[in-house]
C-alpha cells in the first residue's frame, strides 16, 4: 500500500521522472533509437517535427531527451498539455501543440522550419490517414534530411493511397481500421529521387534519408526487399495482410 501510494506521490508531483523511465516508440523504442543513431551518425540538424504522436509513444523520444529542438503536433489537448508540463520540467526543447493538420493548414510545421533557417533534421508521420497527401506537400516547402512514415502493410505491394479526406478516421470510414494512409510502394515512388530507404521497423515504419547525406553509409532497400507484414496488426486481428486486403480491396483507392 505504501508503496503505491508513493507511485502516485511521484507520478503527481515528478511527471518527468516517470516519463524518462517510461517513455518509448513503438516496436519496444526501436524507431526512437534508430532516429537517433541515424542523426548522430550522419550529423544532421538537430530539429525534428513529429504529428500524430502519444505523451509517453512517439518516435522522437530518444531526439527529445539529447534535447533536439522539436515540435509535436495531435489534435488531442490532454495529450498535448501533459507533455507540455513534462518538458518544462525537465528544461527540454519541445513543444506540443494541439492542432488538427490537414493540407490547408500546415502552417505550424513550415513557420518552425522557417524559424529554424529553413532546415529539418527528423520529420516523423504517423495520423493514419492522410499521411501521403501531408508529406507530398510539406516536401514542396522543404526537404527533412530523415523522414520516419509508417505505412499500411495491408494495401500489399500496390502503390496506392486513400483519397484525401479533411476530417478522415479511419475507424469510421471502415469497422476493420485497415484502411488509412498510404503503401510502402507509394511512399517509396514519392520519395526515391531524393531519398533512400534504409530500414523498415516492424512492417509499420519506414526510415528515409535525404540522398546529399547519405553517401553511401546504408544499405538501400527496394520495396519488395523492404516490405514485411505489421506484426502487431496480425496479431490483434488474427488476420494476415492478404485477407485484410480482402476485406478493403473496394473502397476508394488513388494510384499513385
Amino acid at each position: 500500500m505504501l508503496k503505491r501510494k508513493l507511485g502516485k506521490f511521484i507520478s503527481f508531483f515528478f511527471p518527468g521522472l516517470i516519463w524518462r523511465k517510461k517513455a518509448i516508440s513503438q516496436n519496444d523504442n526501436k524507431e526512437s533509437e534508430a532516429l537517433l543513431l541515424y542523426a548522430e551518425e550522419l550529423k544532421i540538424n538537430k530539429s525534428f517535427v513529429e504529428f500524430g504522436f502519444g505523451p509517453f509513444q512517439y518516435n522522437s523520444i530518444d531526439l527529445t531527451k539529447r534535447h533536439y529542438k522539436g515540435l509535436l503536433i495531435d489534435g488531442t489537448k490532454l495529450s498535448c498539455d501533459q507533455v507540455n508540463k513534462i518538458f518544462k520540467s525537465l528544461k527540454l526543447n519541445v513543444t506540443a501543440i494541439c492542432h488538427w493538420i490537414t493540407l490547408e493548414n500546415l502552417e505550424p510545421i513550415i513557420d518552425f522550419v522557417k524559424k529554424n533557417n529553413g532546415k529539418l533534421g527528423v520529420l516523423s508521420i504517423d495520423i493514419d490517414g492522410n499521411d501521403y497527401w501531408i508529406l507530398k506537400k510539406l516536401l514542396i516547402h522543404f526537404k527533412p534530411e530523415i523522414i520516419c512514415v509508417e505505412y499500411n502493410a495491408s494495401f500489399l505491394m500496390k502503390s496506392i493511397t486513400i483519397p484525401y479526406a479533411a476530417n478522415f478516421d479511419r475507424h469510421k470510414t471502415h469497422s476493420s481500421g485497415f484502411y488509412h494512409g498510404a503503401s510502402i510502394a507509394a511512399f517509396y515512388n514519392l520519395l526515391n529521387k531524393d531519398y533512400a530507404l534504409v530500414q523498415n521497423i516492424g512492417g509499420l515504419n519506414l526510415i528515409f534519408i535525404r540522398n546529399d547525406i547519405f553517401l553511401d553509409k546504408y544499405k538501400t532497400l527496394t520495396p519488395e526487399k523492404a516490405y514485411s507484414e505489421n506484426y502487431l496488426r496480425n496479431k490483434w486481428s488474427n488476420t494476415t495482410s492478404k485477407e485484410q486486403w480482402k476485406r478493403i480491396k473496394d473502397l476508394k483507392f488513388i494510384e499513385v
